[in-house]
């Protein structure tokens, strides 16, 4: 049932997602307005190997979505700061998942999603050996 599910939200997310992939709307979602990071600390951040986020970021500043500056403090560091077609793009994506968001929990009660967070995350935790999450799962914002 999971994994049916999982291929289901997938198929409908991709359908959404105003044109960018799920990892290019992570790092859109993490960029956020205004905000600057580098290639490594976005990695971090979504759990990603530095090569193949580098690799990610590439195409995303090709699609005019990002773009590298050169840090003030240190010239060696690139630091990623979205474009103006970035962020129409993170506020167009994120009205979309949200609306995804509503649908998946749409009729179960904050108990029910709660429950069900705390089992994805026990999964993740058991399976992937990672810390427990702090995010927003309970209350259905993830």
């Amino acid at each position: 049932m999971l994994s049916i599910a999982q291929r289901a939200v997938q198929r409908r997310t991709v359908g959404e997602l105003a044109g960018v992939t799920g990892a290019q709307a992570g790092v859109l979602f993490l960029l956020g307005s205004s905000i600057e990071a580098t290639i490594g600390e976005v990695a971090r951040s979504l759990k990603a190997t530095p090569s193949s986020m580098t690799e990610l970021i590439d195409r995303m500043v090709a699609a005019g979505l990002i773009e590298r500056r050169l840090d003030p403090d240190d010239g060696r560091v690139q630091r990623l700061t979205l474009t103006a077609k970035g962020e129409t793009t993170r506020r167009v994506t994120l009205e979309r998942v949200s609306a995804l968001n509503t649908l998946m929990t749409d009729d179960f009660t904050e108990a029910e999603i709660a429950v069900v967070a705390r089992w994805l995350d026990a999964v993740r935790i058991r399976f992937l050996g990672l810390p427990k999450s702090t995010a927003g799962l309970a209350s259905g914002k993830s």
